[in-house]
């Protein structure tokens, strides 16, 4: 009959897929996650006759393959297994805890509109010009349903550089990013470390329009205003830089990883390939710590290490309240 994986009841001749579970359920255990008892093999039914289902198998998702000597048995197509190694796990999708990956530049087709962006943004010779280059863009289908362009606030060549997500409804109507509830909590968090926008502080974002609904940016519309924030990025200068929730993050290190994992890391931001670092911190975005309050005490620690950075690199502040 071949090989039988004993924990999923798949057929599996080569054992591929009985070793990939051995390595995910040894994470799962590693991490305190007490697996059920596995289900028993398969059973094989001679002369046609229905055999018993595989446990935790679909019948509808279940093939018969003629074995030898006129043996029939059941084995599970590709997409029953893993709704097998669900509801071994009695969950509705298998579990998975994949790695922080990197994004490549060349990630996701470079369109007419991306190449448009990189040319505007290489004709900007400040933050002013620039601002007026995105206002004039034309090629971020987000633009059609927003009302304003929201580019920067704050100081121009200012040593601190705060990146966050995209404009809510308040910053699409006012035209500055961080101007809604989110923003007052962020002026509060800065000014507890001694930073503010009207002094030595420049606010930007990886988004220039409000996406409806305040949804998170889709991947096209984050490509396509790339090349705009790597120009930003290049024009401000910033001697350190401050990552607001995990959209800036991935955005700017073209890692997929979320927020809590990239927090409390030293990080390396570039520009482009050929620009030095520029040393920075990662954050939760205020608007998530409206909803959840319990997690200011690690924003607040976060802070405190973007301090301690700012020290380190002899940059001024106003100090604390």
């Amino acid at each position: 009959m071949g090989n039988v994986n004993v924990i999923s009841g798949v057929h599996d001749p080569s054992g591929a897929r009985a070793r990939a579970w051995a390595v995910l359920a040894g994470f799962w255990e590693e991490a305190g996650v007490e697996l059920p008892p596995a289900p028993a093999a398969p059973r094989v039914a001679r002369d046609g006759a229905r055999p018993n289902a595989v446990s935790n198998v679909p019948q509808a998702a279940m093939r018969r393959d003629a074995g030898p000597a006129g043996q029939v048995t059941e084995t599970a197509s590709p997409a029953s297994v893993d709704e097998a190694l669900a509801r071994v796990l009695g969950t509705s999708t298998p579990p998975r805890a994949p790695p922080a990956r990197t994004l490549p530049a060349a990630e996701g087709a470079v369109t007419d509109a991306a190449l448009e962006a990189r040319s505007a943004a290489g004709r900007a010779q400040s933050i002013e010009a620039l601002a007026q280059e995105i206002a004039a863009f034309d090629g971020c289908p987000l633009k059609a349903q927003a009302r304003r362009t929201v580019v920067y606030d704050g100081i121009a060549g200012a040593p601190v550089l705060v990146i966050g997500e995209a404009p809510g409804a308040e910053e699409d109507r006012v035209g500055k990013p961080f101007v809604g509830p989110s923003g007052q909590l962020l002026d509060r968090m800065l000014g507890a470390i001694g930073l503010s926008r009207t002094t030595n502080v420049l606010i930007t974002n990886t988004i220039y329009w409000r996406p409806p609904g305040n949804r998170k940016p889709l991947e096209p519309e984050v490509a396509v205003c790339r090349p705009f924030l790597a120009r930003f990025i290049e024009l401000a200068a910033p001697r350190a830089i401050l990552l607001v929730g995990g959209t800036a993050a991935e955005t700017v290190l073209r890692r997929v990883a979320p927020i809590s994992r990239l927090r409390g890391q030293d990080l390396a931001i570039t520009a482009r390939e050929d620009t030095p670092p520029i040393p920075g911190r990662a954050t939760f975005h205020p608007s998530y710590l409206l909803r959840r309050p319990q997690d200011k005490r690690l924003a607040w620690q976060d802070l405190l290490q973007f301090e301690a950075l700012l020290h380190s690199l002899g940059i001024e502040t106003a100090g604390r309240p």
